[in-house]
C-alpha cells in the first residue's frame, strides 16, 4: 500500500504537468496587429482587444479580430473600411478605445485617431515574414473565391484564376493546384 501511495504521489504532478501542456498546445495562437500610423510609423504587436465594434448603416456589429484581414481609415477620416477573411467588406464607424500592444520593445498604446491602417495576422503568416516596403501584391490562397484571388497586401491587385483548381488543405486553409503548363493567376 505504501508503494502504491508513493507511486501516486510521484505520478500525480507528472499528470498535472502533461494536462497543462496539452491544454496550452490546443490554445489558439495569438493574433498580431500590424498597424501603420499617420506619421509613417509601423508597429507590430499582440493586441489587448479581441474584437472591434462597428456601426454600419444596417447594423451594429461586434467583429472578432481573427475574422478581419484589414481595417483602413477612409479618405474623409469619418469611417473605416473593413475587409474580412471570408471576403465580406463593410464600411462604418468604429468605437474603439486606445489599443494596447505588447511589442518586442514593451507595451505601446495606440490611439485610434493616429491609425491609418491595421492588418490582422497570425504569427508566422507569410505577410508578416516579408518586408512590406516594395511589396506589390500578396496572394495567400487561403480561401476559395471562385475565379478571384484576393491581394492581401492592401494594394488592390486582385487576380483572376486561369485553369488552376482550389483545394482544401495545404499549408494554411487551402491551396491552388497548377498543371505546370498553362494554369496561372493573371
Amino acid at each position: 500500500m505504501k508503494r502504491l501511495t508513493s507511486c501516486v504521489l510521484v505520478l500525480y504532478p507528472i499528470v498535472l504537468l502533461a494536462t497543462a501542456q496539452a491544454e496550452k498546445d490546443h490554445e489558439q495562437p495569438e493574433l498580431l496587429l500590424d498597424i501603420d500610423l499617420l506619421d509613417g510609423s509601423r508597429v507590430i504587436g499582440i493586441p489587448s482587444i479581441e474584437s472591434v465594434q462597428v456601426r454600419t448603416s444596417y447594423a451594429k456589429l461586434n467583429i472578432a479580430l481573427r475574422n478581419i484581414l484589414t481595417i483602413k481609415i477612409t479618405e474623409d477620416r469619418g469611417n473605416w473600411a473593413i475587409d474580412l477573411r471570408n471576403g465580406d467588406m463593410m464600411k462604418g464607424a468604429m468605437a474603439i478605445e486606445p489599443i494596447n500592444l505588447k511589442t518586442s520593445f514593451g507595451m505601446v498604446m495606440i490611439c485610434p485617431h493616429d491609425i491609418k491602417e491595421m492588418r490582422v495576422s497570425m504569427p508566422g503568416s507569410q505577410l508578416m515574414e516579408v518586408p512590406r516596403a516594395g511589396l506589390v501584391l500578396h496572394y495567400s490562397f487561403d480561401k476559395n473565391d471562385g475565379a478571384k484571388v484576393s491581394d492581401v497586401s492592401g494594394r488592390g491587385h486582385d487576380g483572376v484564376v486561369r485553369g488552376a483548381t482550389w483545394q482544401e488543405g495545404g499549408r494554411r486553409c487551402g491551396e491552388y493546384r497548377f498543371d505546370g503548363v498553362n494554369d496561372c493567376i493573371s
